[in-house]
């Protein structure tokens, strides 16, 4: 069990046994703000929401703690079971530590309170984030999601009015909650962020393969950014987008210069009058 899974139960257990979901969720947000309680294990990151703040990776982790049987749901109400209560027990000292001071921090007991407390501290993730996002101005956009979480993917990419994904990779599918194509356009659609996939823009899982030294991954680069300029109807499609609302190209690695998208970028460029902007969401 993760650590911060035990934080959920023990919000539950500290509310006297049983809760409403949303004041779960509300808790956890306010809970989760106070880092310097959470220095060394961050706990959850969230996104603005329709309905207030929102974490898919709490939502997934709550779900496991239903399914094994340490939470009991009753139409919006949880309950820790006994087995959960038990788990209770095993909470990290600082994690305890630092639940007691948000507790007092925030007033979470005061469960009418909260959704005010979150617009008045935290107004960012009251908004709906059809109207939250801000203008962009347009260009080519660029990101790596590897180190970051589902939500602070999104929240980075509201928080810097990008409207559509683009994803690039080849092959979409990743471990990573919320980085396999079709999760993606489903968390991504439910904050207001368009997605298109382009397979053929990205580079061939058994290229990435066969290149093991640094020689040969210049190559496949150098290779890909012969080919990708051959693309026209890919291209032209993928600029279409970028001209119509701010739209960022997706892969899987941090840095840029280590992507083939940062080659595709450049490809890009060449077609249009649009600066190339390679964002870092983990800043």
């Amino acid at each position: 069990m993760l650590k911060r899974q035990r934080l959920l139960l023990a919000l539950l257990d500290r509310a006297g046994g049983r809760a409403t979901r949303p004041w779960l969720v509300h808790a956890a947000f306010l809970a989760s703000q106070d880092r310097a309680g959470w220095a060394s294990s961050p706990l959850y990151d969230f996104v603005p929401h329709a309905d207030g703040p929102r974490s898919f990776s709490l939502d997934r982790e709550l779900e496991a703690l239903e399914r094994d049987g340490l939470v009991a749901a009753d139409d919006d109400s949880l309950a820790p079971t006994p087995a959960g209560r038990a788990e209770c027990v095993s909470i990290d000292p600082t994690h305890a530590f630092a639940l007691r001071g948000a507790w007092h921090r925030f007033g979470l007991a005061d469960a009418s309170g909260l959704v005010a407390r979150i617009a008045r501290d935290f107004p960012w993730y009251a908004k709906d984030p059809a109207t939250a996002r801000p203008p962009a101005p347009p260009a080519i956009y660029t990101v790596g999601y590897r180190e970051l979480s589902i939500d602070a993917f999104l929240d980075g990419l509201l928080r810097r009015g990008v409207g559509r994904i683009v994803d690039v990779r080849a092959n979409p599918a990743s471990r990573r909650l919320g980085f396999h194509k079709s999760t993606l356009r489903r968390f991504a659609g439910d904050v207001g962020i368009a997605y298109e996939h382009f397979p053929r823009l990205g580079v061939a899982k058994e290229l990435r393969a066969e290149a093991t030294s640094s020689g040969e991954i210049n190559r496949m680069f150098e290779d890909y950014a012969v080919r990708v300029r051959t693309q026209d109807d890919d291209l032209a499609a993928a600029l279409a987008l970028l001209a119509e609302r701010a739209s960022v190209l997706v892969c899987a690695e941090p840095e840029a210069r280590d992507c083939h998208r940062s080659r595709l970028a450049a490809a890009l460029a060449e077609r249009c009058a649009l600066p190339i902007e390679h964002l870092d969401l983990r800043k």
